[in-house]
């Protein structure tokens, strides 16, 4: 279908893969900022479009001439309103299952075998353009009682927020031409521009081009099912901007790369006792982020790998299961309440 955009404030408020249609640059706004090396120019012919569904459509790219087209992709992606960009389209209160950690330490001077039994809790809030996300794990018990003090420490050091600050939906429509692994990529992955970081010692990192660091569960599911065919690589440069933590100094630029792809909306969770948990959702997402190590990544506040379990009927998440990769901390599953069920 050959679209007209009736007006240019409507490339202004919604950017999704073409922006040359709107009779831009690509890139000339996240391009400019992120990779000015990659603005460049384009010309495209434009027709005018008749019909309008009421209905999203999940293969539109632009907005068309009547208004319905503009906001039926919008409604695609989950009801998105770029005038509002602070509200809250996601707040959500995740419980960690008990999770079992065992290992050794030296406690007086002695190696001693431990075994700790631990929660906790994933609070996020999400607008269009910022995400908190606040991690706290808690001890349930340890055994011997002598362990729970080194326990508590280990636990802490893994509680803490992360603060995203993703790219504006206004300018998203260039993501393509900064880096090809975000074609089609519209609706169900955000695109982080800078985070920062209280999990441990506070790091503030930037990314030349946008780190692919969160899902988001509110679009309909038909974009879940065509965003995601397959396997996507990005490569791309953090910054550390500010640090608290020695072995990551501001200034110091670390290449790293994500992968994401879909994965089984299903995931089975062994508790302590060694009895398991089938957790489903409609569709699952898994991301990978690696930058120079997985400690590294850690430090960064970032998670290297986390699966998402979303649950369209109620636009949640199911679950996200997070792999810290911390060296002692098991991998930890993040399930919706029963009263969100």
């Amino acid at each position: 279908m050959i679209l007209r955009m009736k007006a240019s404030v409507v490339c202004m408020l919604l950017g999704i893969s073409f922006f040359t249609a709107c009779g831009g640059k690509p890139g000339d706004r996240v391009g400019q900022r992120m990779a000015p090396s990659l603005s460049g120019d384009a010309d495209s012919e434009i027709g005018e479009s008749d019909d309008a569904t009421s209905e999203p459509p999940v293969d539109a790219v632009l907005p068309g001439e009547e208004d319905m087209e503009y906001h039926n992709l919008l409604r695609a992606c989950g009801g998105i309103n770029p005038e509002t960009p602070e509200a809250l389209i996601l707040d959500q209160t995740l419980k960690a299952y008990a999770t079992r950690q065992q290992g050794t330490e030296s406690i007086g001077g002695i190696p001693v075998r431990y075994q700790v039994d631990f929660d906790g809790e994933l609070i996020i809030k999400s607008s269009i353009n910022k995400n908190d996300l606040n991690r706290t794990l808690s001890l349930i018990e340890a055994t011997p009682q002598l362990a729970a003090r080194k326990a508590r420490e280990r636990l802490a050091a893994q509680s803490g927020e992360l603060a995203t600050d993703y790219v504006p939906y206004s300018e998203r429509s260039a993501l393509s031409d900064v880096d090809a692994a975000w074609d089609g990529l519209i609706c169900t992955i955000q695109p982080a521009l800078k985070t920062v970081n209280t999990v441990g010692r506070r790091v503030v990192v930037t990314y030349n081009k946008p780190l692919p660091i969160h899902v988001s569960p509110i679009a309909v599911r038909d974009r879940y099912e065509m965003e995601h065919t397959g396997h996507r690589r990005f490569e791309l440069e953090a910054t550390i901007v500010e640090s608290e933590h020695p072995d990551l100094p501001a200034g110091r630029v670390i290449p790293g790369f994500v992968i994401i792809e879909p994965v089984s909306p299903e995931q089975v969770v062994t508790l302590p006792d060694a009895s398991s948990i089938v957790v489903r959702g409609d569709f699952g997402i898994r991301i990978h982020i690696r930058f120079g190590s997985d400690q590294m990544t850690n430090m960064m506040g970032l998670t290297p790998d986390s699966t998402y379990l979303i649950d369209h009927t109620r636009r949640i998440f199911r679950s996200i299961t997070a792999d810290i990769k911390d060296g002692s901390t098991p991998v930890v599953t993040f399930a919706a309440q029963e009263a969100e069920l």
